[in-house]
């Protein structure tokens, strides 16, 4: 409500601003009359409008602008309403993809074997593949580095959604 009452207030002003700058000078050249007419081809004079004050002419212009300006930003406020819409029905469909991943993920982990067993495997698979070595935490210092100790990089972590 504030926000309103602070653009009313401006345009108050601005309208105050600009009869303030009507000179009584330019009063005369508002309240001059002009006639419209329609004619084809100078044969036919099928119309003319009543003499018309310059002013009103001015604020027939005014107004019509305020008119367009007000459609143009209807139109904004529905096209931006259909965005808005857009992505919340994205935003959606991501979430209840994200569930069912998250749904999927915990159905594996329950199903999984337990860590010390290795899963079954399918007859005619071939050989076994060897055990993985055990990760070395940190290296043996070597005589020539002067006591450098070597680091492995850390083990991935399964990542968390």
């Amino acid at each position: 409500m504030l926000n309103f009452f602070k653009k009313t207030v401006f345009a108050l002003l601005v309208i105050a601003a600009v009869l303030f700058g009507i000179q009584p000078e330019n009063l005369a050249a508002l309240s001059e009359t002009i006639q419209f007419h329609l004619k084809l081809w100078d044969l036919w004079h099928l119309y003319s409008t009543p003499p018309l004050p310059v002013a009103l002419l001015f604020g027939v212009c005014f107004l019509l602008g305020i008119l367009v300006a007000g459609f143009h930003g209807v139109y904004e406020r529905f096209s931006k309403r259909r965005e808005v819409r857009k992505r919340d029905r994205r935003i959606r469909e991501l979430e209840a993809e994200v569930d069912r991943l998250r749904a999927q993920a915990a159905e594996v982990k329950t199903s999984a074997a337990p860590s010390g067993s290795a899963p079954p495997r399918a007859p005619g698979a071939g050989p076994e593949p060897p055990e993985p070595a055990p990760p070395a935490q940190l290296a043996a210092p070597s005589p020539a580095g002067g006591g450098e100790k070597k680091k492995t990089p850390p083990l991935e972590e399964e990542p968390t959604l």
